[in-house]
């Protein structure tokens, strides 16, 4: 709130939620990382709590209280590739900040995302200078190395042929108790071709 930010919903134990610039999400970021540093340092190891946080700007839909399209998706992809107790932004973020900005941060690189036909140019945000001079660029990127994450030498980088496809609401021919099929139904179909690297598919 007091960063003027918006929660759009739940999804799990996840929070997806809408900032009016960038400037603020990142204030909102570091400050949550903070205060949940500060609880970790006095908690026992079972009860510590660690997140991600993923942020990118860009054009959005909005639809019964929600938000889709394309740049929701790659927010999505980008918050699963922030190290844990991290955050990880892209490019519009660092490009949407002005010279009077505060925040310490460090290139990833270009990172080819699920679903997404264009690496996207990553950025690690540091919540203060001392955490950001603990870190070198060569152990980033071996962290990045070591999570599985493939960094793209975008000069050499060819884009593959890639299809896009949506899977319609599948109508539900029977009664009102059997919508839960329907719905059911078209999640698998969804997720399913979620597994073929050809295939882009919105949810």
């Amino acid at each position: 709130k007091s960063n003027d930010g918006d929660i759009i919903k739940l999804i799990g134990d996840a929070i997806f939620a809408r900032f009016p610039s960038s400037t603020n999400s990142l204030n909102a970021s570091t400050k949550i990382q903070e205060k949940l540093g500060e609880r970790n340092s006095i908690s026992q190891k079972d009860h510590k709590i660690q997140i991600r946080i993923g942020l990118h700007s860009g054009q959005v839909i909005e639809k019964d209280n929600d938000l889709f399209g394309h740049d929701v998706n790659i927010c999505s992809r980008i918050e699963s590739l922030a190290p844990a107790g991290g955050i990880a932004v892209s490019t519009q973020i660092i490009e949407d900040l002005d010279n009077n900005h505060e925040f310490s941060y460090r290139e990833m690189g270009y990172i080819k995302l699920k679903n997404i036909a264009e690496p996207q140019q990553l950025y690690k945000i540091y919540g203060n200078v001392n955490e950001y001079e603990t870190e070198t660029d060569k152990q980033l990127q071996q962290f990045l190395k070591d999570s599985g994450i493939d960094i793209v030498d975008i000069n050499s980088y060819s884009m593959e042929e890639t299809f896009s496809i949506a899977v319609l609401y599948a109508t539900n021919l029977g009664p009102d108790a059997d919508e839960s099929f329907a719905y059911t139904l078209t999640e698998d179909i969804i997720n399913d071709f979620g597994y073929i690297n050809s295939l882009r598919i919105p949810g």
